[in-house]
């Protein structure tokens, strides 16, 4: 048995928001805000949990590897999201399937 993974292309045309986060902030805290901004609408309002979609803590050890040319994406409240080693949080549309 196969598995297909989907890996949109991130490009200028599907972003919809960008965000920077420092070391003093949790990820998934971070991803949760960058969809917000992208919703247009309070954190508190986004429903889905991050945990539920990818381990917090796995991605946070990834991405604060000290690689920034590292990044981590995945589908998240409708949204594409990618996470880079970098400091940066971009949130795109989602792909159709």
């Amino acid at each position: 048995m196969s598995s297909r993974v989907l890996v949109p292309d991130i490009s200028s045309d599907t972003r919809i928001a960008t965000t920077e986060y420092d070391d003093d902030t949790e990820i998934g805290v971070a991803v949760v805000e960058a969809v917000a901004r992208a919703a247009d609408t309070d954190p508190t309002d986004i429903e889905s949990r991050v945990h539920d979609v990818v381990d917090a803590d796995a991605l946070d050890r990834c991405v604060r590897a000290g690689r920034s040319a590292l990044s981590v994406s995945f589908p998240f409240d409708g949204y594409w999201v990618v996470v880079s080693g970098g400091g940066e949080i971009v949130v795109a549309e989602a792909p159709e399937l």
